[in-house]
């Protein structure tokens, strides 16, 4: 079990800010973005040696491919960041329209390419992890066990993040079995975010199944309140508490 953070927490600062804030907080791995922190061959080079530098180590390409939207070489050309920056796993997206609005052809298109770059990036040693978010075809516990089940692929996995719509539980059980990693935040929406310390009582039941499940994954911080790196802290010191008691 790793507790960690995605570099898109910290969009402004720059990789070499980023890896030094993990190396600080003692934070082993984090999850670096493809939108601003790894987007090309140099940013991974740049990476591999702040890796070399501090010991922190690249979990996953937090990436924007999504499924189902887009061709498969706009995959393939991420495997060899993540081979260059020693990465393990690929975050991706399930298409780009929720569960509710999306057609069985635009669900079959979406698990076939998800079952097509799971078996490319497995050949590399790599896994692939399908983001838990609203908008998406992996959107609710029902929508996410179909989606899986139906790309059905050994090396295809899901995140899971509470949605804060009622249901969080019951998603995060549906993920269980195919779960890889955690974000980790608490708030009403992007722009309305709360310490982490707010929700204890959401985030220490959500751990207690984990636990019970044997989560051997990451919990991976995300999004903190007003960008703040004092609150970062704080929201770290809680989860490593939560996580170890």
């Amino acid at each position: 079990m790793t507790v960690g953070f995605t570099s898109v927490t910290f969009r402004q600062k720059s990789p070499a800010e980023i890896f030094a804030l993990a190396q600080t907080q003692k934070i082993p791995a984090i999850e670096l973005g493809c939108d601003v922190h790894l987007k090309n061959r140099e940013d991974a080079r740049t990476a591999c040696r702040l890796t070399a530098e501090t010991g922190v180590q690249v979990l996953s390409l937090g990436s924007y491919f999504r499924a189902g939207a887009q061709e498969d070489r706009d995959f393939t050309s991420l495997l060899p960041l993540a081979q260059t920056v020693g990465a393990k796993n690929i975050r991706v997206w399930a298409g780009s329209r929720a569960s509710s609005d999306a057609d069985e052809g635009y669900r079959s298109a979406a698990a076939s390419q998800l079952r097509r770059i799971a078996e490319q990036a497995a050949r590399q040693g790599i896994a692939v992890s399908v983001e838990f978010h609203q908008n998406t075809l992996n959107d609710s516990a029902k929508s996410c066990r179909a989606l899986l089940e139906q790309a059905a692929h050994p090396n295809l996995f899901t995140y899971w993040q509470p949605l804060f719509q009622g249901e969080d539980e019951e998603n995060l059980r549906a993920a269980l079995p195919f779960l890889s990693h955690v974000h980790v935040f608490f708030w009403k929406n992007y722009d309305c975010r709360y310490a982490l310390q707010a929700g204890e009582g959401d985030w220490k039941r959500w751990i207690g199944i984990l636990k019970e499940a044997g989560f051997d994954g990451a919990y991976l911080l995300e999004f903190v309140k007003d960008d703040s790196p004092s609150q970062f802290c704080e929201d770290l010191a809680a989860l490593r508490r939560w996580t170890h008691e």
